[in-house]
């Protein structure tokens, strides 16, 4: 999907031919590739914390809710063979992908999370950067009451929260603080939330499950071709919510701020997500 546009110095050379070229890309390639991106960032962050994580390490039956293309179970399986895995999405392009690439590791579902139900219950459930863009948090919890079973545990990887936007660059950029603050209205508006991780842990109670992890965690940019990956996954991210919810931000800014941050001898840059972790009691 890069084309002419594989590295940082063919966009500086044609900033208007590369915003009116990743404009020309489908929706669902440009997701696809914005979720390999952020695998490829947050990987070691992911196995560092499931490796200490006792619950995982006994755990035999996975399901990843809002799999995708299936980048994260293909990413498990290469680390803890010997698992079973199962992954369900509502796209279908994602799951055809995912079957076709992925299916010798796990079996994956085309369904609506709140309808899928094998009436089987999974030992270890992840949801990655999905309870952001959820209406209703409390009718989830449903879901995952469906799908545990005593002694259960649930991983979720998503938005540190709305408050905390621009402390992630130096230099700053500042359009893409305004961008988050856009995007938290838009999606209260479309009725998601950049705070569902708080929400989550309010409509757990009262229900049997307990938080046992709830943290933030950093991953920071090390050299030339972490640098890279950040200028695309950064510019994707933007390009793709903007389109999810309408926020007509102004690219060729921001591109020209991203650059800045690029070029910067003393630049810094770092992935922000939250884990919170639940145990069915």
């Amino acid at each position: 999907m890069y084309k002419e546009f594989n590295s940082v110095t063919k966009i500086r050379q044609n900033i208007d031919g590369w915003i009116s070229h990743i404009k020309s890309i489908a929706t669902a390639e440009l997701y696809k590739e914005t979720l390999r991106l952020q695998m490829k960032i947050t990987e070691p962050e992911v196995i560092k914390y499931l490796v200490n994580d006792k619950h995982w390490n006994n755990a035999k039956e996975v399901l990843d809710l809002g799999c995708g293309p299936g980048f994260l179970i293909s990413t498990l399986y290469d680390f803890f063979p010997k698992k079973e895995y199962a992954g369900v999405d509502l796209n279908e392009e994602f799951i055809s992908f995912a079957k076709e690439n992925f299916r010798s590791r796990a079996t994956f579902y085309q369904s609506d999370i709140y309808s899928f139900n094998l009436k089987q219950k999974y030992d270890y459930l992840h949801v990655r950067a999905l309870l952001q863009h959820l209406p209703d948090v409390p009718s989830f919890v449903d879901v995952l009451l469906k799908l545990t079973k005593s002694g259960s545990s649930i991983l979720f990887l998503d938005s540190p929260g709305s408050e905390i936007v621009n402390s992630d660059f130096i230099p700053d950029i500042p359009s893409y603080k305004i961008f988050f603050e856009q995007l938290a209205s838009a999606q209260k508006a479309k009725g998601g939330n950049r705070d569902c991780l708080l929400e989550l842990e309010k409509s757990i109670e009262g229900q049997p499950f307990e938080v046992i992890t709830s943290e933030d965690f950093f991953v920071p940019s090390t050299g030339d071709l972490s640098r890279e990956i950040y200028f695309f996954y950064i510019y994707f991210v933007c390009e793709l919510l903007d389109r999810m919810y309408d926020i007509a931000s102004d690219k060729k800014a921001f591109i020209g701020e991203l650059l800045h941050w690029y070029d910067s001898p003393v630049r810094y840059a770092q992935f922000h997500g939250k884990w919170v972790q639940l145990l069915r009691k």
